[in-house]
């Protein structure tokens, strides 16, 4: 039998870096549930299922001609609680000049000033009923309230929504920035309060802001790139974590919420280690 080739590698020192690492999961900036608030039937869909939009797009219209209706009615209650009440302030200015040269008696001041004080309400309610029917009426516009992804339709045209209960029309999603949600052990957390004491750094304050790469597990080279924007003031009694979440801009929306990606910082080393380790080479 011929002899087995073997491989010799010699020993080299070098300087490795040394990172914190931490699992986590990616999450929606905002995820809002687009609903009807008022009732009647689906007239229009303005978008095409899994588009992206602007905020401010037009996505759904639910049947507005009666809110219109609403408005005009409401606008004209507001016009009549002003003729009253013109009524009544001159009335009222009569009584107060004739009580004054004692031309009057009290009764008919007392109800002239009732009667004013009835106008200026019944004008107020008025008021209060048109600004409702004007937004009652921009509720049968649904518009995005972010640039997002809106998923799949939940309603079909001429459908009637919003009876009873409001109805959900479909969900847009935000992931420009995105979030990754971490999670470090309460072991972590001690050895980095440690690490950033012996700084003379307080933990919160200094992790804020703190760079941190992420990559799929489908990726390596953790080519995304974020910050630490957020840690949680107290540590998870069941689980015994600390919550803490990262923000990167994600402008081609290569991340999508949910993702499980792996993270870490060498911000950080002092706290995971020696900075310097030997390996071999071939």
């Amino acid at each position: 039998m011929p002899l087995p080739t073997v491989t010799v590698a010699a020993p080299v020192e070098q300087t490795v870096t040394s990172y914190f690492e931490a699992t986590g999961n990616t999450a929606a900036v905002n995820s809002v549930d687009l609903v009807a608030r008022v009732q009647g039937f689906v007239q229009e869909i303005s978008y095409t299922d899994g588009a992206f939009v602007k905020k401010g797009a037009p996505l759904f219209t639910i049947e507005p001609e009666p809110y219109s209706l609403k408005v005009e009615a409401a606008k004209s209650s507001v016009t009549a609680a002003q003729a009253t009440l013109t009524e009544a302030e001159a009335n009222f200015k009569r009584q107060a000049d004739l009580i004054a040269k004692q031309h009057t008696t009290q009764a008919n001041y007392d109800k002239a000033l009732a009667q004013r004080a009835s106008a200026q309400a019944d004008l107020q309610s008025a008021q209060a009923k048109e600004k409702e029917a004007e937004i009652n009426l921009g509720y049968t516009k649904v518009t995005a309230p972010f640039d997002g992804v809106v998923t799949a339709r939940q309603v079909s045209l001429g459908q009637l929504v919003g009876e009873g209960s409001p109805t959900v029309l479909a969900t847009i999603v935000q992931s420009d920035p995105i979030y990754v949600n971490l999670n470090a052990s309460e072991r972590d957390v001690l050895r980095i309060r440690a690490y950033l004491a012996s700084r003379g750094q307080t933990d919160r304050a200094n992790l804020l802001g703190l760079p941190v790469e992420f990559e799929l597990q489908s990726e390596s080279g953790y080519p995304h790139k974020g910050a630490i924007d957020y840690t949680a003031p107290t540590v998870n009694p069941a689980t015994g974590t600390l919550a803490a979440r990262a923000s990167l801009a994600n402008g081609d929306r290569y991340l999508l919420p949910g993702y499980s990606v792996r993270a870490r910082t060498h911000s950080l080393a002092g706290a995971a280690g020696a900075a310097r380790a030997r390996c071999c080479a071939r």
